[in-house]
């Protein structure tokens, strides 16, 4: 995790885009201490962002890159099997992907635009875990990054109960993981092969 907060600006994909209402943990401490009505309200009520489905791919993508460089710390990526796993939990949930056939051909226009380096795939060594030193460091990273998600959704399950969903007991095991892979490839994969 780095020290601060960055901001990604300049050319950058903006559709397909949900719009999202936003808030703040200030705003949402007011509220719940029974403190808003002293403060002007100056959050707009939504925002554009990017659908979610854009962020699983670049995520995906990401991990296919990092995983398998030794020489880059685990906890540069490991929070993007977390983030992964919220947003394929939530997939039946998600808004439509207007103007495209499915998430395979948000993908195959990610990779054509060069937004992407290579197609995500379950077979990926990125999404395969085994008993190897490299993934005893990826697990080690992902267990320090627990404390960080105090009241985060069920969705990777124990130790720290809100975090495994994709992984499972023993954290990052290859069955489990592969599990929550073949979930991403059967969002991906719907009009073709992974």
């Amino acid at each position: 995790m780095r020290p601060f907060v960055l901001l990604e600006v300049g050319n950058a994909r903006v559709t397909p885009y949900v719009e999202r209402d936003l808030s703040s943990f200030v705003h949402d401490h007011l509220i719940a201490t029974g403190q808003v009505g002293g403060y002007d309200q100056n959050a707009p009520n939504s925002v554009r962002v990017v659908h979610p489905l854009v962020t699983l791919v670049e995520k995906l993508d990401a991990l296919q890159r990092r995983v398998g460089q030794d020489d880059r710390e685990p906890a540069s990526f490991v929070r993007h099997f977390e983030d992964a796993a919220r947003i394929i939990e939530a997939e039946t949930t998600l808004p439509t992907l207007d103007g495209y056939d499915g998430p395979r051909s948000l993908a195959n226009e990610m990779l054509a635009e060069g937004q992407i380096r290579a197609m995500p795939s379950a077979q990926h060594p990125a999404f395969t875990p085994d008993d190897s030193p490299r993934w005893d460091s990826v697990r080690s990273a992902y267990v320090a990054i627990a404390p960080m998600c105090r009241n985060c959704p069920d969705v990777l399950g124990a130790p720290h109960r809100s975090r495994r969903r994709l992984f499972d007991n023993p954290p990052l095991d290859s069955a489990s993981t592969r599990r929550g892979v073949v979930v991403v490839s059967s969002i991906l994969v719907s009009q073709g092969s992974a």
